[in-house]
Formats: structure tokens, C-alpha cells, sequence
């Protein structure tokens, strides 16, 4: 029986790499099966953190002390650990006050649930919920949508923005979204919409252009009294500066 058995050489590090591939597969099909996409970053970037700890408990030291090796686990899970809290939701349950951190589960379930709300409007169904002194709620961009809140004698305050735009998601949170502005942001006679340039639209970009910039972020505020003639912040802004163009678009129109 041994005649037959292949000798050992060369060959088993690359069935080692062969069978690591397969394994790669597995997760994949694995990934698959998640019943909610949002799930999927999630679970990969716990993978990777899995791995990660993996790896570094295997450069310990085979003769390393006890002392060593329950400090080099310790350490393993610990990372762990903060990739789970990164990735999960679930960290505010047991926070002393509420925060608002859901982690990259939260992120990757709002980006679906945007897809979907932006899918809807241009089918003509846009979401019910109304901007409140709690919550900003962002209505997907269409042109249709716009000349519709303008004609209403509605100030439309446009934002374009993108998923890969780190400069568009801090002023969101910092500026954009925060209690003082979304005072001026609540009642009926203003809307809020967003302009997702994620995945490069055609049409938002000619209008991008249009408002004298090529990169996001950019703020536009339409006056129902002068639809051509909005007032546009381009690039980086401030609370005063962009209270200052809500004031300007809003007096406009009274």
C-alpha cells in the first residue's frame, strides 16, 4: 500500500493551497444563504477578524510558558471581541445611556433600505415618513420629484452624496443631521431629498455639472419662486453656513 501512496515533495504545499481555495469556496456558499444581505459584511468582516486572531496566536511559540500563551488567547479574543461590537448591532442595549451605534450591520441595512426606497421612487412610490424634530428623513432624488415639491411651493433642499464619500457621511452626521438643523428642516413648507451618486447616474451628474462641480459633496436649496436659481453650497460647509442658505432660499420664496 505505501508503493502506491504519492511521495511527499512540492506537491503537498500546493494541495495545501488547492484545498485553502476550497475552503474560501465554502465560506462563499456559506455567504449565500445569509437570509438578509445586510448580513453578509457583517459576517465577513468577523471572518476576518477570526482570522486575524488565528494568526497571531499561531506565531506564539511552541515553547512558549502558560503565562504567554493564556495572554496571547487573551489578547486573540479581545480583538474579537471589538470586531464584533464593530460589525453587530447591539452595543447601545447595555450602554448606560442610549447611543446611536448599530455597527456595520446597521450601516450595510440602511444602504439596502435606501436602494430600495430609490428603486420605489422612480417607479413613482416614494416613503411616507416625514422629516421630525428626532429624525431626518431623506426622500430619494428624482427629477420628477423635485418639480412636483416646487410646484407645491415647497423649498427642496437637495444633498448629493455617495457610500464612498467619507468627507458627504461626516457632514451628514455633524452638521446635516443634527437637532439645531433639522429644526429648520421640519414642517411642511421644506423637503428634504437626497441625490445618491454612488453609482455615477447619468442624469445626476449632468446636473451636478450643471451646479458647477464635478465632486460631492454638494448642497443645493431650491426656492419654489426661482426653480432655476438655487443656492448651492459646494464642497465642505458648516452649520452656519449652510443655515445661512436655508434662511436665504426660504426668504426667497416669502
Amino acid at each position: 500500500l505505501i508503493r502506491f501512496l504519492p511521495k511527499p515533495g512540492d506537491w503537498m504545499e500546493t494541495f495545501k493551497h488547492i484545498m485553502g481555495f476550497v475552503l474560501l469556496a465554502t465560506v462563499v456558499y456559506l455567504l449565500t444563504v445569509l437570509h438578509h444581505p445586510a448580513h453578509v459584511i457583517p459576517a465577513v468582516a468577523l471572518l476576518f477578524g477570526l482570522w486575524a486572531a488565528c494568526w497571531w496566536i499561531g506565531r506564539m511559540p511552541h515553547t512558549a510558558n502558560g503565562h504567554t500563551k493564556i495572554r496571547r488567547w487573551l489578547q486573540a479574543a479581545i480583538f474579537v471581541a471589538v470586531i464584533i461590537i464593530i460589525a453587530y448591532p447591539g452595543i447601545d442595549e447595555f450602554a448606560p445611556e442610549p447611543i446611536n451605534f448599530g455597527g456595520i450591520y446597521d450601516v450595510m441595512d440602511y444602504r439596502l433600505e435606501r436602494l430600495v426606497d430609490r428603486r420605489l421612487a422612480k417607479a413613482g412610490v416614494e416613503p411616507e415618513k416625514k422629516t421630525t424634530l428626532e429624525e431626518l428623513v431623506w426622500i430619494p432624488y428624482t427629477h420628477k420629484g423635485l418639480a412636483k415639491r416646487l410646484a407645491a411651493g415647497q423649498t427642496v433642499l437637495v444633498d448629493f452624496t455617495a457610500d464612498w464619500c467619507m468627507t458627504c457621511k461626516t457632514l451628514e452626521a455633524t452638521v446635516l443631521d443634527t437637532r439645531a438643523m433639522r429644526e429648520k428642516l421640519v414642517g411642511p413648507n421644506i423637503a428634504t431629498m437626497q441625490a445618491d451618486m454612488t453609482d455615477g447616474d447619468p442624469e445626476l451628474l449632468a446636473m451636478q455639472k450643471n451646479l458647477g462641480s464635478e465632486q460631492v459633496p454638494i448642497i443645493a436649496i431650491f426656492s419654489a419662486d426661482r426653480p432655476n436659481d438655487p443656492v448651492v453650497l459646494l464642497g465642505g460647509y458648516t452649520s452656519a453656513s449652510l443655515s445661512a442658505a436655508i434662511d436665504k432660499a426660504t426668504s426667497a420664496k416669502q
